[in-house]
């Protein structure tokens, strides 16, 4: 067992003027991948504060003090450079920050959470749990709460965060070597190509109630509601750069939309709805609440409006399910990564291996068929299970 030791990290540069960003960029630009990681906060904001970036290449590693800089296009250049390849961990919030500083994705790039389970590794697993897994070293967890904003920075907590770049890349090396060797590289194609899509990250306010689970008991005037008090609060988020739910929290709209309260004393009278809202934003409300009375609802999406299945059904997508991690066990990957229990549920129901994607019918499409047709039993022999063709 490993610990991870500051005092044998290489040497860094703490970049905090337009100029040594600019000579380091330049300098890092040949390349063909690079190493990125990101320091923010968004607990009292809607949109992200980004304090640091850490970068690293070979030899080149430095923690950008964003907060010191004014120019960040010679990052911006870097990190929009299509012949390097953008090396994250679960990417998605980092990319969203560049998304909102640069008004485009980086690409490519490559997600170590995507790809780390196309080799065994647990489904959506941490940053510290796979450096542990990969390259058999404990991080530390003293500044996994600190506040990125104070200057100085301590060198404690600088080089906690180059560790998650230190170490990235050796996975990042690692993992590319197995995987290529394994001829799964392009399995990973669609997954990273999506990561760079700008429609992930400007999703717009009139959607927002999609990510409201209140929203599949409601139909007619209520849905309307809740969908018009969504889009209202998203919209004032964005204004007043504070998150969502301290503008409204998601039971004071699910509330809402089903008491339908047309003055402000009905208003006072909703239990989620505290009094300081009422007072500073109750007007706004009645007014969004009536208004919506006239609005047709946007209808559930596929994805929401799916039914779920009967008790027969789901003993089924259990049994589909070990055949999946049959055939996953079998070539060293995550079960997950295959199929989900609504792709499954999918399969049933068209009686095909369509619902899945490209590679993943291709390893698992026929075993799931002959299974669904009568064709395949499931066994367990020596701690496995097997699966095996139907006696004739």
């Amino acid at each position: 067992m490993t610990n991870s030791d500051t005092s044998q990290q290489p040497d860094y540069q703490l970049i905090d003027s337009n100029e040594s960003l600019k000579d380091f960029c330049t300098g890092i630009s040949r390349n063909d991948y690079l190493i990125v990681d990101t320091e923010f906060l968004r607990e009292k904001t809607y949109y992200p504060e980004l304090c640091l970036v850490q970068l690293k290449q070979r030899e080149h590693l430095a923690c950008i003090d964003t907060l010191a800089i004014n120019d960040l296009s010679p990052l911006q250049a870097l990190m929009l450079d299509e012949t390097i390849t953008k090396v994250f961990h679960a990417a998605s919030q980092d990319m969203e920050i560049f998304v909102m500083l640069f008004k485009q994705a980086p690409a490519p790039v490559f997600d170590t959470q995507i790809a780390a389970p196309l080799l065994g590794y647990q489904d959506q697993i941490g940053y510290g749990n796979l450096v542990k897994a990969v390259l058999d070293i404990n991080l530390g967890k003293a500044h996994t709460r600190a506040d990125w904003t104070r200057r100085p920075l301590p060198e404690q907590q600088l080089q906690y965060a180059l560790d998650d770049v230190i170490h990235l890349e050796n996975i990042y090396l690692n993992l590319r070597q197995r995987l290529d060797k394994k001829g799964r590289l392009h399995w990973l194609d669609g997954a990273f190509a999506e990561l760079s899509e700008m429609s992930k990250y400007n999703r717009p306010a009139a959607q927002q109630w999609q990510r409201l689970r209140a929203a599949t008991n409601m139909k007619g005037v209520q849905l309307a509601t809740l969908q018009a008090l969504a889009e209202w609060r998203e919209l004032q988020a964005r204004e007043r750069n504070k998150p969502k739910n301290w503008v409204l929290k998601d039971d004071a709209i699910t509330d809402l939309a089903k008491q339908r309260p047309t003055t402000l004393t009905e208003l006072s009278h909703v239990r989620s709805v505290t009094k300081p809202i009422v007072d500073k934003l109750g007007d706004k409300l009645v007014a969004v609440i009536a208004d919506a009375a006239n609005r047709e609802p946007e209808s559930l999406p596929e994805f929401i409006r799916q039914e779920k299945p009967d008790t027969q059904t789901q003993v089924v997508i259990e049994a589909i399910s070990a055949v999946v991690a049959a055939v996953a066990m079998d070539n060293d990957i995550h079960p997950s990564q295959i199929a989900s229990r609504k792709d499954l549920h999918q399969c049933i129901v068209k009686g095909d291996s369509s619902p899945l994607g490209s590679w993943q019918r291709t390893l698992a499409g026929d075993a799931i068929v002959q299974f669904l047709q009568g064709d395949c039993l499931i066994g367990y022999d020596d701690g496995k299970i097997t699966l095996m063709p139907r006696p004739v």
